[in-house]
């Protein structure tokens, strides 16, 4: 057992109707290089098959616990009962349309084990369409003083990709009454209790769709200025700004032309020859994003 396999990482999982994909994040997570870890599904009351293919899983599989919610609660609830049922010494997060590299849990628990400062990290994604194919990629910087001020213009890491030390994440509740944007308060918390981080390797495939992206900006915004209140946030006036003309510019604008100017700035196309997709060293994409606005 290599040194780090000692702490048990805890991978919160909420599911709703998520048949069609929900094994193959499951195999994901038991094909991981770093073994020691559990696996907390929470099905929201789904109304498809999910709830027997976890209960099969739970099954055949020792390190997979399962609890259903009595009814339709929502990400914050389902979240906040997972974190609850948390054993290890590291929470890490996924969603039950995604995937995580094999060496996922490895590289973000040897970076936390490291840096003993950092309270939590994430990591750069591949996006996958409908059907598993890759349509960009998405990288996050690692330096914590960029990532405090990139928040109030853009999210400084994937939330489906962060592991966080147990410590923190128990002194935290997602908010319940957000059907979008939980992850912003939470991140506004994590900054005020340490330096965060990003692994700058591609660790995770994340399963790209944005709903009512309107919606879920509104909630951003307003959450970015109570967290300055609330979390002590000390913003650049750079980023208030920016801000203020992504709330005129989103409310101005038609959703699809806002979908496209979003995808355009933070996504990484896949670079193409005429007989595949050629997947890009990090070095070309770091190289590729410094050129574009972040």
């Amino acid at each position: 057992m290599k040194y780090q396999e000692k702490f048990l990482i805890s991978i919160i999982m909420p599911v709703y109707n998520s048949q069609e994909s929900i094994s193959t994040a499951i195999e994901s997570v038991i094909s991981q290089t770093y073994k020691n870890w559990e696996l907390i599904c929470i099905n929201d009351a789904s109304t498809d098959n999910t709830k027997s293919i976890l209960q099969y899983y739970q099954t055949i599989e020792k390190r997979i616990r399962v609890y259903n919610n009595r009814g339709q609660r929502g990400v914050g609830y389902s979240l906040n009962k997972g974190i609850t049922q948390a054993k290890g010494q590291f929470i890490a997060r996924m969603d039950g349309d995604d995937i995580s590299l094999e060496n996922r849990l490895a590289q973000q628990v040897g970076l936390l084990i490291k840096n003993p400062r950092l309270v939590a990290c994430g990591g750069n994604m591949e996006i996958m369409d409908e059907r598993n194919n890759t349509i960009g990629y998405q990288t996050y910087p690692s330096d914590n003083d960029q990532l405090y001020k990139m928040i109030m213009k853009v999210s400084p890491l994937s939330h489906p990709t962060l592991m966080a030390r147990v410590k923190i994440m128990k002194k935290y509740k997602y908010k319940t009454n957000l059907s979008t944007a939980e992850d912003v308060d939470m991140f506004f918390y994590l900054l005020s209790q340490g330096p965060i981080s990003n692994v700058q390797d591609f660790i995770y495939k994340y399963s790209w769709h944005l709903l009512d992206v309107k919606k879920t900006f509104y909630i951003t915004f307003l959450t970015r200025f109570i967290a300055i209140i609330k979390y002590g946030y000390i913003p650049t006036f750079s980023g208030i700004l920016t801000s203020i003309l992504q709330l005129i510019v989103i409310s101005l604008m038609p959703e699809k032309i806002i979908i496209k100017i979003f995808e355009t700035v933070r996504f990484y196309r896949p670079l193409r020859t005429k007989e595949n997709i050629v997947f890009p060293t990090i070095n070309t994409v770091i190289a590729a994003i410094g050129k574009r606005p972040i």
